[in-house]
């Protein structure tokens, strides 16, 4: 019964999390909530019972611990969603990454110690490997965490610049503009933007830096047409705007 419901809700969030993707209203909510919330439904279970789950411990990927210890290990592919989430947003530019990474560090790191210090084995010599695998996804369901709250739950009022295109390139079916320095942007910056963006501009054209000040106080901006005057933006490939 404990191996039916942990990975009948954990699965329910990440086939939520896959199908939902793109295809509703505003689907920058419920990204975050599929990326946010299956590690924590994990950690749930790990507190409510270390007995019968485990967080880190184990083969990563395996349903239980090991031959031997018969606990679920929900926790490793509860982490799927942060992946695909640190190979999206593409089309935001951060002003101040480093703030984003250190309270993604510290978001990532609680994670990780609620998990540990109910994980008596993976406090053995032998799970040095785990506790290496565990801490690297903590933090990167952190900082993944922050990126997405700091961006989906942003209300300030955006803040319009112009600059000028330098260079624009293509890679695979991302494309790229290397834009002159402004507010938002001290020195050059190379930024993702839509195709059809970079199609219609060229080396000095000039293009729109909306800058927000982000639902964290984590600067952030995207480039946009010149002449924006609101309405709403991508934040990556293949999803409606926010």
């Amino acid at each position: 019964m404990a191996l039916f419901i942990a990975f009948v809700v954990l699965g329910s969030f990440e086939l939520l999390f896959l199908a939902l993707y793109g295809h509703l209203p505003r689907p920058y909510y419920w990204l975050a909530l599929g990326q946010i919330s299956p590690p924590l439904i994990a950690l749930g279970f790990v507190l409510y019972s270390p007995s019968r789950f485990s967080m880190f411990h184990g083969q990563p990927g395996g349903l239980l611990v090991s031959e031997n210890d018969h606990r679920l290990g929900p926790g490793w592919f509860a982490f799927i969603p942060t992946s695909w989430i640190l190979l999206s947003y593409y089309y935001v530019k951060l002003v101040e990454h480093r703030r984003c990474f250190v309270f993604g560090c510290m978001i990532g790191a609680l994670l990780f110690m609620a998990a540990a210090a109910r994980e008596v084995k993976l406090r053995t010599r032998g799970a040095t490997a785990n506790r290496i695998a565990g801490v690297l996804l903590s933090l990167a369901w952190g900082y993944a965490t922050v990126l997405q709250l700091n961006c989906v739950l942003d209300s300030s009022a955006a803040k319009v610049e112009v600059t000028t295109v330098l260079d624009k390139r293509q890679d695979g079916r991302l494309c790229f503009l290397r834009i002159a320095p402004s507010e938002a942007q001290r020195t050059t910056a190379t930024v993702c933007v839509p195709c059809s963006l970079s199609g219609s501009v060229g080396s000095g054209s000039r293009v729109s830096v909306v800058l927000r000040a982000g639902a964290l106080g984590i600067k952030w901006y995207t480039v946009q047409r010149y002449g924006w005057k609101g309405g709403p933006v991508h934040l990556d490939p293949g999803t409606s705007p926010m």
